[in-house]
C-alpha cells in the first residue's frame, strides 16, 4: 500500500519537475512555461496559469528552461556583470588585433606655427611618435618620443622676440588602462611620466621704449612632466587605428621672460589625433 502511494505521489509531482521553473530571492519557486528569453533587454517572457507575463531576469536567482533545453539551469550571479559582458560581446570586433603597434600624432605639424604661448611645452616644430604594446584587453604601455626641429640659434634671434621654448627631445612612459581593446571602439586613460631637454630665449626689457630690446639664448636645461591623458580609440580595420586624446600635465620648465626674472609655467596642455598601425592583426576564427 505504501509503495502504491509513493508511486502516485511521484507521478503527481513529475510534471512540476519537467516544467520551466523560476526561482525567486524570497525562496518562492514557480512552475511556468518560458516563451522567450531576451538577454539583451534582460527580460524573460513566460506563461503561468494561462496568462503571459514579463519579468526582469535580474529579479530572479535562477531559472530552468526544460522546454528548449532539458534540465538546463541558469544561475544569475550578478546582473551588472552580465550586462557588461553582453555589451562587450555586442561591441566585439571581428578582428584579433596585434599586440605591438606604432603611431604618429597628426597634430604635431601645428607646432611649426611657432606661436608663443604660456600653455605649450615648446614653440618650435616637434614631432610626436610612439610605440605601443598591449598586454591584455584592459592594459597596455606606450613609449612616446618628441623630436624637436628648427632649433633656435643666435642668427635666428631678433630683437623684440618674446617668449620661446625650443624643445630638443622628450621621451617617457605611459601605462594605458583600456575599457576593452577587443572592441571596435573603447575609452582609455593614460597617466604619463616624461623627461626631456629644452632651451629658452631670454629677452631684456627696455624701460625707455617699453619694448624687448635684446634677446639671446638661455641655458639648456632638462625637465620632467607628469600628465594624465584620456581619449577614445577606434579600430578601423585589423591594422589601422585612430585615437583622439587630450591631457593636462605638470612640469618644471622655466620660461625666461626678461632678465633676471623667470616665469614658471607649471601647468600645460596637450592634444593628439593619433594614427596607429597595429602589426599582425587577423580575422577571428
Amino acid at each position: 500500500m505504501k509503495s502504491f502511494l509513493s508511486i502516485i505521489l511521484f507521478f503527481s509531482a513529475f510534471p512540476a519537475f519537467t516544467q520551466d521553473t523560476l526561482f525567486f530571492p524570497s525562496g518562492e519557486i514557480r512552475a511556468v512555461e518560458i516563451i522567450s528569453i531576451d538577454k539583451l533587454a534582460g527580460l524573460i517572457h513566460y506563461k503561468i496559469e494561462g496568462k503571459t507575463e514579463v519579468r526582469a531576469i535580474s529579479s530572479l536567482i535562477s531559472y530552468t528552461n526544460h522546454s528548449n533545453d532539458f534540465q538546463t539551469k541558469f544561475i544569475i550571479q550578478n546582473d551588472n556583470k552580465e550586462k557588461e559582458k553582453m555589451m562587450e560581446e555586442i561591441n566585439l570586433s571581428e578582428y584579433d588585433y596585434g599586440k605591438f603597434s606604432i603611431g604618429i600624432n597628426l597634430l604635431s605639424p601645428l607646432t611649426a606655427l611657432k606661436i608663443p604661448s604660456q600653455i605649450n611645452i615648446a614653440t618650435n616644430y616637434n614631432q610626436h611618435l610612439f610605440c605601443q604594446y598591449i598586454f591584455t584587453k584592459k592594459l597596455g604601455i606606450r613609449v612616446p618620443v618628441r623630436i624637436g626641429f628648427d632649433q633656435f640659434t643666435k642668427s635666428k634671434i631678433k630683437n623684440n622676440t618674446e617668449i620661446f621654448k625650443s624643445l630638443a627631445f622628450e621621451t617617457g612612459i605611459e601605462p594605458i588602462f583600456i575599457q576593452n581593446d577587443d572592441s571596435y571602439s573603447s575609452f582609455y586613460v593614460s597617466p604619463g611620466f616624461y623627461f626631456g631637454q629644452v632651451e629658452n630665449i631670454r629677452t631684456i626689457y627696455n624701460d625707455t621704449n617699453f619694448n624687448f630690446s635684446t634677446a639671446y639664448l638661455g641655458p639648456k636645461r632638462s625637465y620632467f612632466r607628469l600628465a594624465i591623458n584620456s581619449g577614445i580609440q577606434i579600430n578601423l580595420n585589423k591594422t589601422i587605428q585612430m585615437s583622439f586624446e587630450g591631457g593636462i600635465n605638470y612640469n618644471n620648465i622655466y620660461t625666461w621672460y626678461y632678465k633676471p626674472y623667470a616665469v614658471e609655467n607649471r601647468i600645460t596642455f596637450q592634444a593628439a589625433i593619433n594614427l596607429v598601425y597595429r602589426f599582425n592583426g587577423k580575422k577571428r576564427e
